[in-house]
């Protein structure tokens, strides 16, 4: 296990959070390193279970202002390419990581996945974190196509399931994304859930039939190796726009579900969950 790699000072702190692009978002109030301990303990760890990330080139895809890229280069990753759509974000993150000192292992691509310049295995490690239900739904499988063709080792990938009958990356509305769009709207507008509905279009677990072809799922309970691993990476600090950041434990339902369904299915288990989150390795 790769030592907790993240004491990040105030200083340090103070300036990523006067970056304009950053102040004015969302995000404004994130508790900084609790942010990078977060992505670290679900998604940095478990890569080092399967990846030597000292010798592996990372793509970050969707990367926002880059959060798990400062996490994996932080712990010692060779190299991170940030991708995203929105380009003033992407040049915070340049600020950001000069911030931290990571600066000199990292670059920015404007691009959206499916047409991301680079070649044949030319990526070691890609990461698409709550991404592809953004993409549209025409541009889902061109996406997952390129993401296959232009990795090497590995892919990290997370995204709400779609057979799932509720998505907390949503409205939460039961059924709801299973619905025409125009139905969906109407739904959510009877709970006054209007403004969560983003017109999101998710991904089924048959989706990732796309990747099979190259790679195998190495995870049983979402990007974790197991149940126990799942369980041990509580209390955490959940950096996303929610009021109940801390989160203690899973709940003794939710843990509960993912044990049984991480045991009926083992490491294609994500055909159950509520995310089709999951760790692929190279066949």
């Amino acid at each position: 296990m790769l030592e907790y790699p993240f004491k990040i000072k105030k200083p340090q702190q103070e300036k990523i959070r006067e970056i304009p692009y950053l102040a004015s978002s969302v995000y404004s109030n994130l508790e900084i390193e609790l942010t990078l301990e977060f992505y670290y303990k679900r998604y940095v760890q478990p890569l080092t279970n399967f990846f030597d990330i000292f010798q592996s080139c990372l793509l970050d895809c969707g990367a926002g202002f880059g959060w798990f890229s400062y996490a994996y280069l932080l712990a010692g990753g060779k190299y991170a390419i940030l991708a995203d759509l929105d380009l003033e974000r992407l040049q915070a993150s340049l600020e950001i990581g000069r911030i931290l000192g990571v600066d000199d292992k990292m670059e920015i691509v404007h691009a959206s996945i499916q047409e991301l310049p680079y070649s044949q295995d030319e990526i070691d490690i890609m990461v698409s974190i709550e991404t592809l239900e953004h993409v549209g739904k025409k541009n889902i499988q061109p996406a997952l196509c390129h993401i296959r063709d232009i990795t090497a080792k590995g892919i990290l990938l997370t995204t709400p399931n779609r057979l799932f009958p509720s998505i907390a990356h949503d409205t939460r509305l039961p059924f709801a994304h299973w619905l025409p769009k125009s139905l969906r709207r109407v739904y959510a507008k009877a709970f006054d859930r209007e403004k969560m509905d983003h017109n999101n279009d998710f991904l089924s677990p048959w989706d990732l039939g796309t990747l099979l072809a190259k790679f195998k799922p190495a995870t049983t309970c979402l990007t974790f190796t197991d149940h126990s691993m799942f369980k041990a990476h509580y209390p955490f600090y959940l950096p996303y726009n929610t009021h109940n950041k801390w989160q203690q434990n899973p709940g003794k339902l939710k843990s509960s579900y993912y044990l049984i369904s991480s045991t009926l299915l083992g490491k294609y288990s994500y055909w159950l969950m509520p995310s089709l989150a999951r760790i692929f390795v190279r066949k």
